[in-house]
């Protein structure tokens, strides 16, 4: 089983872009943090969502924000224009939740 659940905070502001057949990808980096003898560490993870999802991602979250988030690790690997080996771990995701916004700003339409 490939499942993976992590609740976190957004480094920066979800990325959009849309494929040549028009599916909405988001990309964006997720921050855990925990204690280990009383001092704060943080994990920091690559998350890319697609479609309906990606959209509402887009729209509602910014850096800061506050998630949870459920999917799958996916591991790529490739090469740089340099020519050396590149390898990356994601976690593609399925469903989420809004848990609280990081600003002191009304909030917008919720879904």
């Amino acid at each position: 089983m490939n499942r993976v659940i992590l609740f976190g905070r957004f480094g920066h502001d979800p990325s959009l872009r849309v494929t040549d057949s028009g599916v909405s990808v988001v990309s964006f980096s997720l921050a855990t943090s925990f204690k280990r003898d009383g001092i704060d560490e943080v994990e920091w993870h690559k998350c890319v969502c697609f479609a309906k999802t990606a959209d509402l991602v887009h729209t509602y979250f910014r850096k800061g924000d506050q998630i949870l988030v459920e999917g799958r690790l996916k591991s790529r690997k490739g090469k740089t224009k340099g020519g050396d080996e590149t390898s990356v771990t994601e976690i593609l995701i399925d469903n989420f939740n809004f848990v609280s916004k990081k600003r002191d700003e009304p909030d917008e339409e919720q879904p």
